[in-house]
């Protein structure tokens, strides 16, 4: 099963060819820039992919995260910019099916 999603155009966000470009969609956007060494490598894959990394002389690796990272975004500009940040698309694991998370759910006492 393969997680997309179709509700918004899937545009470009601007490149972020340098820390002023990190800086602009921190601005604009909110959230946090990290460093690379943080993120698992399918998350650098997906912010190299949507503009969203600068490496310096250095070597060292910065990105932007949204102000959603970590959570489902919930609001239509956070699904819009949701599959802008996250356009590779990901295979979810096979147990990962509505009556799991029901089940879970009903566990946590949500």
């Amino acid at each position: 099963m393969l997680l997309t999603f179709t509700f918004f155009a899937n545009t470009m966000l601007p490149a972020a060819a340098d820390m002023k470009g990190l800086l602009s969609l921190l601005a604009e956007h909110g959230g946090s820039i990290i460093s690379s060494n943080d993120l698992h490598p399918d998350l650098i894959a997906q912010a190299r992919a949507s503009n969203r990394m600068y490496v310096d002389e250095n070597s060292l690796g910065y990105v932007w995260e949204p102000p959603f990272a970590g959570r489902f975004p919930m609001t239509e500009n956070e699904f819009e910019l949701f599959e802008r940040c996250y356009p590779i698309e990901v295979e979810l694991p096979a147990d990962l099916t509505f009556e799991n998370l029901m089940k879970r759910m009903n566990r946590s006492g949500r």
